[in-house]
């Protein structure tokens, strides 16, 4: 319920393309820092620091940052990881 209630709320304050903190694991409170890319029922998919892209509950979402100066160098941060990454699999896929 009280989930339910916390999504409801959450949900319309979400827009894509917003970094977001998350708890990604409810038993040692392990958390990551994500960029939505879509919003759909009570998820979202998000976008890594290391470029990875994964989906996660709203519920799970525990901050939406604002600060303009985070948020480009978190996107900045990941796109090199992303084309990092996307440059190694070119590399040892030959």
């Amino acid at each position: 319920m009280v989930d339910d209630k916390y999504v409801e709320i959450i949900k319309p304050m979400l827009s894509v393309g917003d970094l977001v903190l998350l708890n990604v694991c409810e038993v040692d409170g392990s958390r990551t820092m994500g960029i939505v890319t879509d919003i759909y029922g009570d998820r979202i998919s998000y976008i890594s620091k290391n470029g990875q892209k994964d989906w996660i509950g709203i519920k799970w979402v525990l901050k939406i940052y604002c600060r303009e100066e985070t948020t480009k160098s978190f996107k900045t941060q990941a796109v090199k990881n992303f084309e990092e990454t996307l440059e190694n699999a070119i590399i040892n896929s030959k």
